[in-house]
């Protein structure tokens, strides 16, 4: 199922015009093969696994939306390589977000994002998040097994944005919070 974002371009908070932008894939089932996400928007609409042996890479300015309560899972066996750049992050966040990706689920200002739409990403397998902003999720990220390493990223979650039950967690550089109280639960390791 594909649809249409629209990127709205603002000049000394005017806006000026809207473009089309990248197209909306839907992600529904596990990723059992090497996968590549690029540039676009990508809406999560069930829990999905990324099985042993296989890798998502997620390129530089791609935004990923969780439908309410999905998770994404990274196996024992599995890679996420998520490697945005400061010019161009990824976005991971509810699909209710509509300030990132636009009104990606359609419903104007019907709703509006939090915390309670507790998407997130299951980490048993290998995680690389580089630049990243990962929001709205809780927790937006649970480390259970494997080796996990967020660098540069923000998470602007108003609970609990790390999970940390087992496995291994770096860091680097520092993982700050925009506008909210962070609550860590887990044991940060610097790299």
């Amino acid at each position: 199922m594909k649809g249409v974002r629209v990127r709205w371009f603002l000049f000394a908070g005017m806006m000026l015009f809207a473009s089309p932008a990248s197209a909306l894939t839907i992600v529904s089932g596990n990723i059992t093969t090497d996968t590549t996400w690029t540039g676009d928007v990508y809406e999560i609409t069930n829990d999905i696994s990324v099985n042993s042996g296989a890798t998502l890479t997620i390129h530089a300015g791609t935004i990923v939306k969780f439908d309410v309560g999905k998770r994404l899972s990274i196996n024992n066996g599995a890679t996420l390589n998520a490697e945005g750049t400061e010019d161009s992050p990824i976005y991971f966040t509810s699909i209710k977000d509509d300030s990132i990706g636009g009104d990606t689920n359609g419903d104007g200002d019907g709703t509006f994002p939090r915390y309670l739409d507790q998407w997130g990403i299951n980490a048993y397998g290998t995680v690389s998040l580089a630049h990243v902003v990962l929001r709205y999720g809780f927790p937006e990220l649970s480390v259970s097994q494997g080796t996990t390493t967020v660098s540069h990223s923000v998470l602007t979650s108003t609970f609990t944005d790390i999970q940390q039950s087992g496995g291994t967690l770096f860091y680097r550089t520092a993982i700050s919070t925009q506008g909210c109280s962070m609550s860590l639960i887990c044991r940060m390791d610097q790299k």
